[in-house]
């Protein structure tokens, strides 16, 4: 590919290009150009809004597809920029053919500035042309407001950098609904693995930079839930993380653990490991100790959704870009009851309510009224971001809170979280100084090549034995989702009382998401196969992506074909329990049984949806790709 690149612009110097004396400044014959008057302008880069002013689902949907250009680009490794605050700058719309006007931009807005490396950004160049215009592999109305930056910037900004998340999946958060996973997914972030309880030690900078612990469900007890607070060696892994530039991200139970503990007085003793990101815990303890606050956990709270409206009190904070300034959440127990001078307060309660619940007590209520909501900390390197509240359900608010009436965008919470994501993977704020630039007829013309291109429709013959596992592995999920159903019967039956504690329903719901995983993925398989045969013309190191893509789907087609196999045991197992008479013991092993499998089957998260995302990356790769080459290859 290098070799390919220079080639490439050895040939372009050898028709025109010359270096001018202004840094940074790159001139193109105009017999390259198919427009003399758009050489009055140069092009610095590309401007990117973030779609923001109201609730509404669709400007959510457009957010969300800003986030995916932003991963796209990331991915390339083209430098991003995300501004930390408002500007205006003479720029000129991707399909306006007139003169440039100065724009307003508010702060949250995407700069990508040109670098010098005529392939990378011809590639970016493409990407933006692809979300601004006409996409080939992806499928959609949605199209981008995107500007061509006609002036030089000098502005402060969050230097971005590839989300590459991993997740706890340890026991006292299984039977918990993937909402991270999905709200990541809406977003681009394609760079998704989950960790068990024995592997949390193993978490290392080199694979990651982001790492969450999700809220606990209800089925969870409270011992599952201060077990994993007793592995020393595990919390002390995570510190180390977070203290080496890690990200960590927590929502309620996340939260709870990332403070300095919730038993006053004692816990003001443990602030010295707030305060001191090198010290190692001495013995068993109960928080990661990542924030100087300390929380409040209300257990006789009836285990529900409270409605919560919160008030965001810094909007200079990443977290807050783009966002109204009261947010509606939800809440579930979890609050903060001192704060220290590290922790920052990005937003709090000013109302909370639940029409389901008219013994709720007031008094607490009154109490959380202008308590954190969310927080923002460093601690070493390493930024954190907790929630007291739960904006990931936002997203799956349908299923999650079936009674609640919601009001508003039920999609909001993308925004949330997309906003820490980006902030806690950064690099932190750099000034921002834009000095490569070329004729925008040139960037014009480069662009215009790679819309509306063809993509064969034959091929995919390589990833065959891949399909047909994967097709295989469908009809397996078919045959668990219907056993799935018939158990959720039978328990509600027999023990109308745990089924809530089996979520037993989840079966037939991870069984929907899987097979929905497995589809994109053939989806994705499919569009590659077109591709791959295009690609040997302009780039022979697809053969070697292409190897590893298949060796890895393989490994985890290995795994989730196992994993399937022996749930669909345990489900069968179980249906024959559900023949005994009934009685008080074999209530007790249903319940340990259901919720045994369920805790089997979510592991699938670790293996299953990856096979989708490490194509679909793939697909990315290779069509942008090929767009570059074509793009230049004139």
């Amino acid at each position: 590919m290098k070799k390919q690149i220079a080639i490439i612009g050895i040939i372009i110097l050898l028709n025109g290009i010359s270096i001018l004396s202004s840094p940074g400044s790159i001139a193109i014959d105009r017999d390259l150009t198919s427009n003399d008057e758009a050489m009055d302008f140069e092009c610095y880069g590309f401007v990117i809004p973030l779609p923001a002013g109201d609730d509404s689902t669709y400007e959510t949907f457009l957010n969300s597809k800003v986030r995916c250009l932003v991963n796209d680009l990331l991915r390339e490794n083209i430098t991003v920029y995300w501004s930390s605050c408002d500007f205006s700058v003479l720029s000129k719309e991707m399909q306006n053919d007139g003169n440039s006007t100065m724009i307003f931009y508010k702060k949250g807005a995407f700069v990508v500035p040109f670098s010098g490396d005529l392939y990378k950004d011809a590639l970016a160049t493409a990407l933006v042309y692809d979300y601004n215009m006409t996409s080939e592999i992806d499928v959609g109305p949605l199209k981008l407001e995107v500007y061509k930056l006609v002036d030089p910037i000098n502005m402060t900004g969050y230097v971005l950098q590839e989300a590459k998340i991993v997740q706890y999946l340890g026991r006292p958060i299984r039977y918990h609904w993937p909402v991270y996973l999905q709200v990541a997914e809406s977003g681009g972030f394609f760079s998704m693995e989950f960790l068990l309880d024995d592997e949390i030690t193993g978490l290392s900078n080199d694979d990651f930079n982001v790492f969450m612990w999700p809220y606990q469900p209800n089925p969870a007890t409270t011992l599952d839930a201060i077990k994993p607070l007793t592995n020393t060696e595990g919390l002390d892994a995570i510190r180390k993380f977070v203290r080496n530039g890690g990200g960590y991200i927590g929502s309620c139970y996340g939260a709870q653990v990332a403070t300095s503990g919730n038993i006053r007085p004692i816990p003001f003793n443990f602030l010295r490991y707030a305060y001191n990101p090198n010290l190692s815990f001495c013995g068993s303890f109960g928080f990661l100790a990542l924030s100087d606050s300390l929380a409040v956990y209300r257990a006789f709270f009836k285990p529900a959704f409270y409605a919560a409206t919160i008030e965001l009190t810094d909007t200079s904070h990443p977290l807050a870009f783009g966002l109204n300034k009261t947010v509606k959440d939800l809440w579930a127990g979890v609050g903060i009851g001192w704060v220290g001078e590290n922790t920052e307060i990005v937003g709090i309660y000013n109302d909370l309510s639940n029409k389901d619940d008219p013994f709720i007590n007031r008094g607490f209520i009154k109490k959380m009224i202008g308590s954190p909501a969310y927080l923002s900390t460093t601690f070493g390197d390493g930024k954190v971001v907790f929630y007291t509240s739960h904006p990931e359900m936002i997203n799956n608010i349908s299923l999650l809170s079936e009674s609640y009436t919601w009001e508003g965008d039920r999609y909001y919470g993308r925004r949330i979280l997309h906003n820490t994501l980006f902030y806690v993977a950064s690099k932190g704020l750099r000034s921002t100084i834009t000095e490569i630039h070329y004729p925008v007829s040139f960037i014009e013309d480069l662009g215009f090549r790679t819309t509306n291109l063809y993509i064969n429709q034959s091929g995919g013959y390589e990833f065959q034995n891949l399909i047909t596992r994967i097709n295989m592995l469908n009809t397996d999920l078919y045959e668990l989702d219907n056993i799935s159903i018939e158990l959720n019967i039978l328990i509600s039956g027999l023990f109308p009382d745990i089924i809530e504690k089996t979520r037993i329903e989840y079966m037939h719901h991870f069984c929907n998401i899987y097979s929905d995983y497995n589809n994109k993925t053939l989806s994705s398989l499919n569009k590659l196969g077109q591709i791959y045969p295009m690609l040997f013309e302009y780039n022979e190191s697809i053969l070697s992506r292409v190897n590893s893509l298949k060796s890895e789907l393989s490994w985890r087609l290995n795994y989730s074909e196992s994993l399937v196999q022996k749930v669909i045991v345990m489900a069968n197992n179980l249906k024959d329990l559900m023949q005994f008479k009934k009685h008080i013991l074999q209530k007790l092993e249903t319940l340990q049984k259901a919720q045994e499998m369920l805790r089997a089957f979510e592991t699938g998260l670790k293996y299953i949806p990856q096979t989708y995302f490490e194509t679909e990356k793939l697909v990315r790769y290779s069509w942008y790709n090929y767009e570059a080459d074509i793009a230049l290859d004139f």
